[in-house]
């Protein structure tokens, strides 16, 4: 797995206009918007980069001629993009925090800026293990595209759903979602963590399955 890091890492160097293009846009979004839209926004952008990096060289069939297991490979993505994603995410939180001492004359709210850290790492960790299976299958280019498509047309048929709902199913969703916020805050953390741990399980464990029936 340290080769493969190793490559990665190599394959970024070779971006560094791209990873200078992404400090800048960070910068002009969080002195437009703020943080509270430029650290989400560029997180889930950082890890959707870091995707990218998937197979762009089409070295894949090249790394299996090397002592190197597909259910690795697979791994090492995974765990690339979530480390690439954290780093990202938090030069973002110190970017976004200069900015607003240099406009407000104050650090802000270290409760706010970890809440929205929080949510932008969740966002971003969605995009890995949606995308990497998709890619995994259709390849990086065609699967980029048929990831943004379907993300689109799930966005509208839940819009559609949510148009369609009834009033008594309104009132259970209510119901249920006061159950869930009465829920101790610790145990509530503890379940996110767990069904977040399981979605990754699932996502990971079909990316290899793609792999590893994938021939080349």
């Amino acid at each position: 797995m340290k080769g493969l890091f190793i490559h990665d890492i190599k394959t970024l160097k070779s971006m560094r206009l791209f990873l200078a293009i992404i400090a800048i846009v960070s910068i002009v979004t969080t002195v437009t918007n703020g943080f509270t839209f430029s650290i989400p926004y560029m997180t889930v952008f950082s890890a959707y980069a870091a995707i990218s990096l998937f197979d762009n060289d089409k070295t894949m069939a090249y790394m299996f001629t090397l002592p190197v297991s597909r259910s690795i490979y697979a791994k090492e993505k995974y765990i690339f993009s979530v480390i690439f994603m954290l780093i990202c995410s938090f030069a973002l939180s110190v970017i976004g925090g200069m900015v607003y001492f240099v406009e407000q004359g104050a650090m802000p709210n270290l409760v706010q800026l970890l809440s929205i850290e929080a949510v932008a790492l969740l966002g971003g960790y969605a995009v890995i293990i949606y995308v990497i299976p998709i890619i995994c299958k259709w390849g990086n280019e065609n699967g980029r595209v048929i990831a943004s498509m379907l993300a689109i047309v799930g966005f509208f048929l839940i819009l559609s759903a949510i148009d369609h709902l009834d009033e008594a199913v309104i009132k259970r969703l209510l119901d249920f979602a006061t159950g869930i916020a009465n829920i101790p805050a610790g145990a509530l953390a503890l379940i996110g963590v767990l069904i977040i741990a399981l979605f990754g399980l699932v996502s990971y464990g079909i990316s290899y399955r793609i792999i590893k029936n994938k021939e080349f």
